[in-house]
């Protein structure tokens, strides 16, 4: 991480930098800082896929299952509600 950190010191906009340390920080337990740098690694070049996924897996993360259900049965509680959305009820 300290070669990371002496990277951004001399070249705070590189972007696969950022990406590194946001990986470093999601390892490290560091959910919030690892989303936001994602975000600002994707900002400066969209192309790195592995950032997008990595950044869709820790917002995935983040939803609170209710207790009660299954993630297969709230999985199907969302699109249920989706289909109703689309559908107009």
């Amino acid at each position: 991480m300290a070669y990371l950190k002496e990277l951004l010191a001399r070249e705070p906009r590189h972007a696969k930098a950022i990406y590194l340390l946001a990986a470093q920080h999601a390892e490290l337990g560091l959910h919030e800082r690892a989303i936001a740098g994602m975000r600002a690694a994707l900002a400066l070049e969209p192309a790195i896929e592995m950032a997008r996924l990595q950044l869709g897996l820790l917002l995935l993360d983040r939803i609170e299952l209710p207790k009660q259900e299954s993630p297969l049965q709230y999985s199907i509680t969302l699109r249920t509600r989706r289909c109703k959305n689309v559908a107009g009820r």
